[in-house]
């Protein structure tokens, strides 16, 4: 399973969970999470997996930069990883998710 998540503020977080991870997926759920949110979007801040390959046409549609992370290099996604121990302290590993919604 996968969740892509997105940094509003320090208090809230969004995320969506993913069918799999294909750059047309996360493109969509992208969209879907521009489409709602109300609020500026400057940047992403990706790691280097091929389903962040398709972010080069959400840069020219809406203006918005995309950060590659350095290989190995978690300290470059702080907030992600926060955002992780938070998501692991409440849904430890092995939490089957068919049953949770949003």
């Amino acid at each position: 399973m996968t969740i892509l998540r997105f940094l509003q503020s320090a208090a809230e977080d969004w995320a969506y969970r993913l069918k799999n991870r294909t750059a047309v997926t996360v493109n969509e759920a992208l969209n879907k999470f521009l489409a709602t949110f109300n609020g500026p979007v400057h940047s992403f801040t990706v790691d280097r997996g091929t389903e962040f390959s398709g972010l080069v046409s959400l840069e020219a549609q809406y203006g918005i930069k995309t950060y590659y992370c350095h290989t190995y290099t978690p300290a470059e996604r702080g907030s992600n990883e926060r955002f992780n121990r938070n998501l692991r302290y409440f849904y430890p590993k092995e939490t089957y998710f068919e049953h949770i919604s949003a």
